[in-house]
């Protein structure tokens, strides 16, 4: 969308650092009485905006970057998603009742969201886990990895296999 290029979560971290996280509203995703969420809303929001600067911009004969710049859209963006994610931790949190919180995965990586986990762990004086930035990496290569080890160790998958969105990864690398 924004032309960062792939992968875009950290394109974003690094364009956003010195961006206005504030430049335009963005809605939090949220379900209400729930810690369920989807962020399919919130790049919807995001897109829309981004077309109604490129409208604006063409009518005025300028690109839309002037109107606002990549470094703020990305800035804005990235605080809708990490305060989105940072609230329903923080809701996970009440009615848990947990005294230690993680983050893990490529997402762990985004400085942002490091920054406002670590001011939740603070203020609630929680212990936090959260790997080195050279461990956070997509949960997606650790799932290529076990593919990879359970092929070479003979494992196939059977035509009629349906796709599971909720694979328990222990059980599947055991057979």
């Amino acid at each position: 969308v924004l032309g960062l290029g792939y992968p875009g979560g950290p394109l974003i971290d690094k364009v956003a650092q010195n961006g206005d996280k504030n430049a335009f509203p963005l809605p939090q995703p949220s379900i209400e009485n729930s810690l369920d969420f989807s962020f399919s809303g919130l790049k919807t929001a995001a897109i829309q905006q981004l077309d109604r600067f490129k409208r604006e911009a063409e009518k005025q004969g300028i690109g839309w970057t002037e109107l606002c710049p990549v470094k703020d859209f990305a800035a804005t963006f990235q605080e809708a998603v990490v305060k989105t994610l940072v609230s329903h931790m923080r809701d996970a949190l009440e009615q848990t009742h947990y005294d230690t919180i993680a983050i893990a995965g490529g997402v762990s990586a985004n400085s942002r969201l490091r920054e406002l986990v670590q001011e939740l762990s603070r203020e609630k004086k929680l212990k936090l886990v959260m790997p080195e930035l050279t461990l956070c990496t997509d949960n997606a290569a650790m799932v290529a990895s076990a593919g990879y080890y359970a092929w070479q160790n003979g494992r196939r998958a059977k035509a009629d296999q349906d796709a599971s969105s909720v694979l328990d990864l222990e059980r599947f690398t055991q057979h």
